[in-house]
């Protein structure tokens, strides 16, 4: 009870030094590293479907299945680069598009290639530029609730940790906005589902391509696992599609969401004489 009356009187504090309620999205969107993902996705090759490198994925019945099926909710392929991963992650982008076209739907995508550390962490990047995709697919009036729900949950992260030495009273606004955004990896994932929610989004598909990991990178990973686990629960109709290379630990984190895997060099039994059917 102490601990709760303490952390109330310090959010008062510093919502008083720190107004979030006054930030717009013109005034948070300067400070945000965000990745050109079509710039990226302008690069690749279409999908040919009757490329046989391509077969692996594009006649994986698994894969069929998932993308007729509204109802099937998260796909992870898993193999080499050059097999067609991040060409199948553009077509599916692109025919996701194409079909959220009514209010409160939302395509995310993120290549994680387009990620460089002179913008930040794969984090930091990656949860910026969904929350830009967020604001950009949502109407006027919401973008600042979206902006401000972001950065109060940051704020909060600041406030349980106690670290509130860094906001001075006088600073200017957009001085605020840059400390709150500076925070461990860690701690953006509950930022960007609250933000998430606050869009209201009912029909929600996110596509992420190549995550693939190194010993530094695991925050990140752990970040994807939490924030698709709660959107699985959160917004009413969920699709994701997931690229990486094969490896352990990535199985090992990953694994964990209710989704299925398409590996490379181990289709269905079977699959193999339907190609020559087809």
């Amino acid at each position: 009870m102490i601990f709760f009356r303490e952390a109330t009187l310090c959010f008062l504090k510093l919502i008083s030094l720190v107004p979030v309620e006054s930030v717009d999205w013109d005034i948070l969107s300067p400070h945000l590293s965000v990745a050109d993902q079509d710039k990226h996705r302008s690069t690749i090759s279409p999908l040919d479907r009757n490329e046989p490198k391509y077969f692996w994925i594009t006649r994986n019945i698994d894969f069929t299945q998932w993308e007729s099926d509204e109802n099937w909710q998260a796909l992870w392929l898993s193999g080499p680069h050059d097999r067609g991963m991040k060409e199948v992650s553009s077509h599916i982008i692109e025919a996701t598009k194409e079909k959220a076209i009514q209010p409160n739907s939302s395509v995310l995508y993120f290549f994680c290639s387009t990620a460089t550390r002179a913008q930040g962490s794969i984090a930091t990047v990656f949860a910026h530029t969904l929350l830009h995709q967020i604001v950009c697919s949502s109407s006027a009036d919401k973008a600042k609730t979206i902006a401000t729900t972001f950065l109060r949950s940051l704020l909060e992260e600041h406030i349980r940790q106690r670290r509130l030495s860094r906001f001075k009273k006088g600073d200017s606004l957009p001085t605020s906005v840059k400390d709150i955004l500076n925070v461990p990896d860690n701690e953006l994932h509950r930022a960007l589902v609250e933000a998430t929610k606050a869009a209201k989004i009912q029909d929600l598909s996110i596509i992420i391509d190549g995550i693939d990991i190194i010993l530094q990178e695991k925050v990140f990973v752990q970040n994807i696992y939490l924030f698709v686990k709660d959107m699985i629960s959160a917004a009413p109709k969920f699709k994701a599609l997931f690229t990486t290379l094969q490896n352990v630990d990535l199985q090992e984190m990953l694994g964990r969401l209710p989704c299925t895997c398409i590996e490379y060099d181990k289709e269905r039994k079977g699959l193999l004489i339907c190609y020559f059917l087809v």
